[in-house]
């Protein structure tokens, strides 16, 4: 549970920097290997479980619904290059920090 206060401290942002620029490298990294993949328009669907659900939450809320290939061009900090089809949450916190997302509104 300590994980939760030093999520919403001040390192939020630098977190969310580090999650999206590790995942866009692995993707670019299996799109090397998987050339088909890349050229097929391949699915990604993405996986959470606990607080990582409601990183890769904050992250999809945040980001355009579709990925173009001029997007990635100049890519934000923030975004992922690559279109997500599907989130699943596991074991997710979200709901409780929607609820006290909605306490601050």
């Amino acid at each position: 549970m300590l994980d939760i206060p030093y999520y919403l401290s001040s390192h939020k942002e630098k977190i969310l920097e580090e999650v999206v620029a590790e995942a866009n490298r692995v993707w670019e990294v299996f799109c090397r290997c998987n050339e088909k993949f890349k050229g097929r328009k391949g699915r990604v669907h993405i996986i959470g479980h606990s607080l990582g659900s409601v990183i890769a939450m904050d992250i999809l809320s945040g980001q355009p619904t579709y990925v173009s290939e001029e997007d990635n061009e100049k890519p934000h900090k923030l975004h992922f290059r690559f279109n997500t089809t599907n989130l699943f949450c596991l074991g997710s916190p979200v709901g409780f920090f929607l609820m006290y997302a909605s306490f601050l509104w």
